[in-house]
């Protein structure tokens, strides 16, 4: 009887160390994350994947994707989430075209973005006349401010700050990170943050727009800043990527010196 206990127990104990090893070794899942720039303003969008899970998201489709769309068919993706950093026009245009072709994506931004529409529908009257006579005049650039807010509509999810989302054997944790706009958001997976326009290589989103603050923007900065390790690597809404490190020392106008 003592013998068979024992057999019992070593059984009971190797299956449990077998659960551990998966769990652990599932859990080490590295993100990937790919991009395309799309659109007349070159916007950065992104595309996070496990390759394991094959679970996936898109950030700021902000025109055709056809890159990605290969991509994620070839290695056979879901796409889960469709995330926006913030509901410009330049981030959401192809939203609705990918919608159709993934229709169980849930498409999730702010609730103050989505209230927003109306201003940017408006956009005449928040920006500033030099940059409204330059866009009126320029063809490409009417078409992009005159875009058709009624075709992206709701947000299946609206986004609050430390909202978490499961995506494979990852987590992707959302951070309100307003000053570009009042309601734009970032997301931090692993060791990368997408930061939408609060953040360009050495530089910052602030414009000319009555919707837009430095203050916020110094302040969303310096929150991260404060949580993020100098290593992480920052994917912002267009130009060339960057780090917490690179541009605590750097950037030119919200340095972490600039914020003391």
């Amino acid at each position: 009887m003592g013998d068979r206990m024992k057999y019992f127990n070593s059984v009971i104990f190797f299956i449990f160390i077998a659960i551990l090893t998966f769990i652990n070794c599932s859990s080490r899942e590295d993100v990937k994350i790919v991009s395309q720039k799309t659109g007349p303003l070159r916007t950065n969008c992104y595309f996070i994947y496990g390759p394991d899970s094959k679970e996936a998201a898109l950030v700021d489709v902000g025109s055709t994707i056809d890159t990605l769309i290969s991509f994620i068919e070839d290695n056979e993706l879901t796409v889960e989430y469709i995330f926006v950093t913030h509901c410009h026009p330049d981030h959401i245009k192809g939203i609705p075209a990918i919608r159709k072709l993934y229709p169980d994506a849930e498409l999730c931004f702010t609730k103050q973005e989505y209230d927003d529409m109306e201003y940017y529908e408006d956009w005449e009257s928040i920006f500033s006349p030099q940059l409204i006579e330059a866009w009126k005049s320029d063809s490409v650039m009417l078409d992009l401010m005159t875009y058709d807010y009624d075709l992206l509509g709701e947000p299946d999810i609206y986004l609050t700050d430390s909202d978490i989302f499961g995506l494979g054997y990852n987590e992707v944790k959302i951070l309100e990170t307003p000053g570009h706009s009042r309601g734009s958001m970032s997301l931090s997976i692993g060791n990368n943050l997408i930061t939408g326009d609060l953040i360009f290589y050495h530089s910052d989103g602030n414009m000319d727009c009555t919707l837009s603050s430095f203050d916020q923007i110094k302040n969303s900065f310096k929150r991260l800043y404060e949580e993020f390790p100098d290593e992480t690597i920052i994917y912002p809404g267009h130009f060339r990527f960057t780090s917490i490190g690179d541009e605590k020392m750097k950037n030119r106008n919200v340095s972490q010196d600039k914020l003391l």
